[in-house]
């Protein structure tokens, strides 16, 4: 059924754009399927040097914000990496940039010559590929930054251990979980509805085979990855981080620090699908440390 679904579909997607059909054909390798649908930081290679690119479609930035640099990010809505910086800034109010990229041609990185995976930050007009090194870039930029205090309790002792463990543990768990069927593969890539710089048509295509290239994947990253019960086994990666928290507002207590804002980042990436809404219904102790950390959050990225 699926695959008649998905043939039918395409068929009336690509009515009148032949043109996008030859483009997109070779849909796996487009969507550079692994483990995750963005970057992995641990097998990724970053690409730093001097742009003066302006990306049209890019999104205004608020003007609230306290940070003095400038930032845009090259993002996918569902990415948790990208999310994992996203919320690292929204926390520190600092204004930003987000492009969407578009998962077919990613075009919008063609200034990257040698780093085609998201996030991809332009700081400065330097760029920056890699979600652990953008990230570092960040705290570090906020050592010099008077208005950040206490930036000793923010990133605590065991940061690096979070950052990594909400990489290895919890974001490689993403993916299996959010495209179990067709049907909620085709519920993840509804975000590709509010991209408003991308034309009607196109935003079809993207969801169409966007969905039949993830669903249709699952099994293979499944079995690249040993899991037997993708939603079972999200759970139990969860309740390591809800025992690390037990009873405290946050990790480490009444403050947030930069451990929430990963694990925190990683979840919010996936807020719009059917998996979020179970495994947040299914532990109210993980709902509600969620909760806390978002109504601590403004968004600085329209």
């Amino acid at each position: 059924m699926q695959r008649r679904l998905l043939g039918v579909g395409t068929i009336i997607g690509i009515n009148g754009n032949y043109h996008y059909y030859k483009q997109y054909q070779n849909i796996g390798s487009r969507f550079n399927i692994s483990h995750s649908y963005c970057d992995s930081s641990s097998n990724s290679s970053s690409s730093n040097s001097s742009n003066n690119n302006n990306n049209s479609s890019s999104s205004s930035s608020s003007s609230s914000g306290t940070s003095s640099s400038s930032i845009t990010l090259y993002q996918y809505r569902i990415c948790p990496f990208c999310h994992r910086v996203r919320s690292l800034l929204d926390y520190l109010q600092m204004d930003y940039k987000t492009i969407e990229v578009d998962p077919l041609t990613k075009t919008e990185l063609s200034f990257s010559k040698d780093y085609k995976k998201v996030p991809v930050a332009i700081v400065n007009d330097v760029i920056i590929g890699d979600s652990n090194k953008i990230i570092k870039e960040i705290l570090a930029s906020i050592h010099n930054d008077q208005k950040k205090s206490n930036i000793k309790e923010f990133v605590s002792d065991d940061t690096d251990e979070w950052i990594e463990w909400s990489e290895k543990k919890l974001a490689v768990m993403l993916y299996p979980n959010i495209t179990r069927s067709f049907e909620e593969s085709w519920e993840t890539f509804a975000y590709v509805n509010d991209v408003k710089e991308w034309s009607t048509p196109h935003r079809f295509i993207v969801r169409l085979l966007g969905t039949g290239a993830m669903s249709f994947a699952n099994k293979k990253i499944k079995e690249k990855y040993g899991i037997k019960d993708e939603r079972e086994e999200l759970k139990q990666v969860l309740s390591h981080w809800v025992n690390a928290v037990g009873k405290k507002r946050f990790l480490h207590g009444d403050k947030i620090t930069v451990a929430d804002l990963m694990v925190f980042g990683v979840l919010r990436s996936i807020d719009n699908t059917r998996t979020f809404g179970e495994i947040m219904n299914d532990n109210s102790s993980l709902n509600d440390w969620y909760s806390r950390v978002n109504n601590s959050i403004k968004s600085f990225a329209q």
